[in-house]
């Protein structure tokens, strides 16, 4: 997972202090969700990872316990600085965020049951589910042409979307399938 220029990434490490604005950024910007937000700042803005080093950290983060952006956060902060950027990455993205959801849930309470309350709140979901969906596409998009990762994909979207299958049952399953998949694959290039 090494940043180098070949590949699109700035390789030069952010200071703690850059880790630690970073990370406030996208935990203030993420409504609704932040991996989309924290892909536009990583590899898109701030070209601190390439597409393929994120989806390799998202793909880590999707099997470990807890939420896959806190997840991201350990692990770009490990990556970077050790357990001080850990430490770092986690407190930027966290701290603001749950500043902010203790004044607004404060406020929320005493509009929860207003009908226009609940029409934003929807709206807002809706384009979250659009920024997923977005940030779906950019990390497939490099490998379209690769049939395991169309056979895979599309054997998650069937389990996930039209059988309704549990999101822990899908990864324990198709993660050990697609690890063991690309190993039999690569094995056969000679890699």
């Amino acid at each position: 997972m090494s940043a180098a220029p070949e590949t699109g990434a700035d390789p030069a490490l952010p200071s703690l202090g850059a880790l630690f604005v970073a990370f406030s950024l996208v935990g203030v910007m993420s409504i609704g969700g932040a991996l989309p937000v924290i892909y536009r700042d990583l590899v898109e803005r701030r070209r601190w990872l390439t597409p393929a080093e994120f989806t390799e950290i998202l793909s880590m983060c999707q099997v470990l316990p807890g939420p896959n952006i806190v997840n991201i956060a350990v692990v770009y902060g490990m990556r970077t600085h050790g357990w001080p950027g850990t430490f770092v990455a986690v407190a930027g993205f966290l701290t603001l965020p749950i500043l902010f959801a203790i004044l607004l849930g404060a406020g929320y309470a005493s509009v929860a049951e207003m009908d226009r309350v609940r029409e934003i709140f929807a709206t807002i979901g809706a384009a979250a589910a659009g920024l997923v969906a977005a940030v779906a596409l950019k990390l497939f998009w490099p490998e379209r042409r690769d049939p395991l990762v169309l056979g895979i994909g599309a054997l998650c979207v069937l389990l996930l979307v039209a059988l309704g299958q549990p999101l822990a049952l899908v990864i324990l399953s198709l993660g050990p399938l697609g690890i063991a998949a690309t190993a039999w694959t690569r094995r056969g290039d000679g890699e």
